[in-house]
């Protein structure tokens, strides 16, 4: 709605409003809500009930024991829920979005806020501004539960379309976990749509991702390097967490520095090569930026995807890539890692660059490179919420810092195409990371050597084989040698997809994961193969074993993480 009093849709109501009111009540919102109920405050709480209408719904929340403050701009509405439905545990309140300006006087916060049939009322030039209204009056981890109308709009009611993908974007633009999406049809025989969308203030009960949130939406940023070194920490904590040791007992992990240094300019380099500004004078390429010396630039412009454990680099190169992640270091110790800090000033990340680096030669990524810069050190519990809610944390950071870079190009008088901006802030390139071990499919086929399909068992044809992950690209993209693994097609994309192998599965194909692991990678002539299979299954699955068994337990553990974390569907096996 407006902030308007006369708008259409409460002219409506007060107009119609009794005959309607008793319409919803024919409804039983325990039957109504049924998906959205388990997401409601397991202990009774202060729920804010946003277009409260009949009041129907307040009153079967505050049946479950809740308080409900229930909004409700229309006068023959409020009168009528009053009425039937009476409960000391409701208080009816005369405020509408986007401003709520009754509800904001009160200074309250709540465990959740409760909208329905609402969204389509607010103006779409007014959506963004009730969406922020929204979430600010919810405590961490609390959770904001929407179901709206899509369709078209109906200009008597005051009614504005609302596309399906608009919530989800402005929830992961506030940084919000989606816990669940979906759409439904009417429960009144009505030849409409409805969605129903459950967010989360995240919260994992140890302050660090209230922390993480504030850091991403609300600080203060003059360059995009806060958000650069947290998407950087993201990548590491969701990619190589093999990498981090415990710090003793004082609760701190400790990084090798220079991982922060290669991230970095794996990172900015496809930004500053597309010319996408990181700061206000940020004009052209990596002209005013910090970390944009003569080694960054003197970076072949695709070397972006090469920059990761285990590449080996010679000659000029070499000596470009060791330039280019010491300056980043030094920039991320002066700058990002320096003014990121605690409400009471102390510094969340501490670096010590007492290690000296070699900057000669022929260079090989590994870890004795990576430690040669020094450490990170963090707080354990800041590092765990990295690692656990990367997939919230990684869209949060990307959707502010292309906010953040469309706002230094339109300072500069320009304009960047959104397909760009997207391709140049990708991590990876999925086409391009499973030609890896396309080329060890090739290799096998030329050598009359048999594949199977590691799924089933079946023997495949070449040119009937997909290059599958184990655990899902799209929960997490790892592109490891130790993930790719060759499956039968129709097997792939008609079964498997994007779901999770059970852990029963993965027990039955081990074998077969062996066999291809040994005969594709550990057996290959190329001495440099076996060599990037281990410290990639080092860095991704924290395996410090060099046999194929402790690779499975690794692997068991990190589908069980997925599982737990993102809570995907499970797969178990070919039909």
């Amino acid at each position: 709605m407006s902030d308007t009093p006369d708008s259409r849709a409460v002219r409506w109501y007060d107009q119609y409003g009794q005959q309607t009111a008793a319409h919803y009540d024919r409804l039983d919102p325990a039957q109504l809500y049924a998906g959205i109920t388990p997401f409601l405050p397991k202990e009774p709480g202060l729920i804010l009930d946003v277009g409260a209408g009949s009041g129907r719904d307040a009153a079967w929340l505050a049946g479950l024991g809740h308080r409900v403050i229930a909004v409700e701009p229309s006068r023959t509405m409020r009168e009528y829920a009053a009425h039937y439905h009476q409960h000391s545990h409701i208080e009816w309140v005369n405020d509408e979005l986007p401003a709520l300006a009754q509800i904001y006087r009160r200074n309250y916060v709540f465990d959740c806020v409760f909208v329905n049939a609402v969204w389509m009322f607010i103006p779409p030039r007014e959506r963004a501004r009730a969406f922020r209204k929204l979430v600010d009056l919810l405590k961490p981890g609390g959770v904001l539960l929407i179901s709206v109308q899509l369709g078209v709009a109906d200009d008597e009611r005051g009614k504005y379309a609302v596309d399906g993908a608009e919530l989800s974007q402005l929830a992961i633009a506030h940084g919000l976990l989606i816990e669940r999406d979906v759409q439904d049809v009417d429960q009144l025989g009505r030849a409409i749509a409805w969605q129903q969308l459950v967010v989360r203030v995240p919260d994992d009960g140890t302050g660090a991702l209230p922390l993480l949130r504030h850091l991403i939406l609300n600080d203060r940023k003059s360059a995009t390097y806060k958000l650069g070194l947290l998407r950087t920490m993201v990548r590491i904590a969701d990619s190589a967490p093999g990498m981090a040791q415990l710090n003793g007992d004082d609760g701190q992990v400790v990084l090798p520095f220079g991982l922060f240094g290669l991230y970095w300019v794996r990172l900015y380099q496809p930004l500053t090569h597309a010319n996408i500004p990181q700061s206000a004078i940020n004009t052209q390429g990596a002209d005013g930026l910090g970390f944009g010396t003569a080694a960054y630039r003197q970076l072949p412009a695709n070397i972006a995807m090469d920059l990761r454990i285990g590449m080996r680099f010679s000659a000029d190169t070499a000596t470009s890539v060791r330039a280019a992640v010491k300056d980043a270091c030094d920039l991320i110790q002066k700058m990002p890692a320096h003014y990121i800090t605690f409400d009471d000033g102390r510094q969340v990340f501490h670096i010590d660059r007492s290690a000296a680096v070699r900057m000669r030669g022929d260079l090989t990524i590994d870890e004795a490179f990576l430690w040669s810069f020094g450490t990170l050190t963090m707080p354990r519990h800041i590092w765990l919420s990295m690692m656990r809610f990367s997939a919230w944390i990684e869209p949060a950071l990307i959707w502010e810092w292309q906010k953040l870079s469309n706002n230094y190009a339109q300072s500069q008088g320009r304009t960047i195409a959104p397909q760009i901006l997207s391709e140049a802030m990708e991590w990876t390139d999925p086409q391009r990371v499973v030609a890896r071990a396309r080329a060890h499919i090739g290799r096998l086929h030329a050598q009359n050597q048999p594949l199977y399909c590691v799924w089933s068992g079946k023997r495949l044809d070449p040119a009937q084989i997909d290059v599958d992950h184990i655990l899902p690209w799209a929960a997490w993209p790892c592109a490891d040698l130790w993930n790719l693994v060759p499956a039968d097609r129709t097997i792939n994309q008609h079964q498997k997809r994007d779901r999770l192998i059970s852990a029963t599965l993965l027990d039955r194909a081990s074998e077969r994961l062996y066999d291809w692991w040994t005969r594709a990678y550990l057996l290959d002539e190329n001495t440099l193969t076996p060599q990037i299979f281990y410290v990639e299954a080092k860095t991704s699955l924290a395996v410090h074993d060099h046999t194929i068994a402790a690779l499975v337990h690794g692997l068991h553990q990190r589908r069980l993480t997925l599982r737990q974390d993102q809570q995907i569907s499970e797969w178990q096996g070919p039909r």
